[in-house]
């Protein structure tokens, strides 16, 4: 038999991620390499992580918050620097204009409301990396903010997350585990801070509390996954996920070369009302 190995260095928490959400769309990004255009939210998204950034590091330096129209610049100018070094961005139905300004309604509401827009952090884009030596391999991930009381990761979504999602999901418990093996003790908490571009747009934070037995289950769980992708890599098969929440031309960039000739018999389902 021959040595399992993963088709990257090392492993992210976004690799893990795209792998238990879709094994094909994993096996297109990371196996084959194919990058596809990011789609409005993703650099609305990544915008507002540069603006949230830079008022962190200013209170670092400072002590107080930086004003909201140098948010705002940092915000715009990220989105320029997307523009300019992207090929493409896929809008859809949203036009480029109504889409930055998404970005900044939410931020606005995240600079008038949330608590956190005066809080010092100890670390702002924090690298954390975890060795998984069963596996010879290590994750890599990046705090967005770490605070005395929180480990903090910000998310921009075009709507709210179900509860169940942020649950099961393994980014937060890495990143303790990783903080655990940078600083020598676990996070006090972890949470989620959503931005949420809805009609009203709307800040959301969840909370987690982690026990060492759940740390624990986690990193054994970790070890399941990086060998189920490794049993994938040497089989040359990724099967597709067709349940995950994001198997849709709308929302997966490599629809058409999974299901080529599909899209339009996905349209016309989700255009028809059924009876029963």
């Amino acid at each position: 038999m021959s040595e399992q190995i993963l088709p990257k260095e090392h492993v992210s928490v976004t690799q893990l991620n795209m792998f238990l959400r879709c094994p094909r769309q994993y096996q297109h990004r990371y196996v084959e390499d194919i990058k596809k255009p990011p789609k409005w939210h993703m650099v609305t998204g990544k915008s507002g992580h540069k603006a949230l950034e830079y008022n962190n590091i200013f209170k670092m330096a400072i002590g107080e918050p930086s004003k909201f129209s140098d948010m705002r610049d940092v915000y715009y100018s990220a989105w320029e620097e997307s523009e300019a070094s992207e090929e493409k961005i896929i809008f859809g139905e949203v036009k480029s204009n109504e889409a930055k300004k998404k970005g900044e309604d939410v931020l606005v509401e995240y600079y008038t409301k949330s608590k956190d827009v005066r809080k010092i952090p100890l670390q702002v884009e924090q690298e954390l990396t975890l060795e998984i030596p069963e596996e010879d391999t290590k994750i890599f991930g990046i705090a967005d903010v770490i605070y005395s009381d929180d480990l903090k990761d910000y998310k921009f979504s075009k709507k709210t997350p179900a509860l169940a999602t942020l649950f099961n999901s393994i980014q937060l418990p890495i990143y303790g585990l990783a903080h655990k093996a940078t600083y020598g003790e676990y996070p006090k908490n972890l949470s989620f801070d959503y931005s949420i571009f809805t009609k009203v747009p709307k800040i959301a934070t969840f909370d987690f509390t982690r026990t060492e037995s759940f740390y624990a289950n986690t990193y054994k769980e970790i070890i399941k996954i990086i060998k189920a992708i490794k049993m994938f890599m040497q089989a040359g098969f990724f099967n597709r996920n067709t349940n995950n929440y994001m198997c849709s031309p709308n929302d997966c960039g490599y629809w058409d070369m999974c299901r080529p000739g599909e899209k339009k018999i996905y349209y016309e389902l989700t255009s028809k009302e059924k009876v029963l």
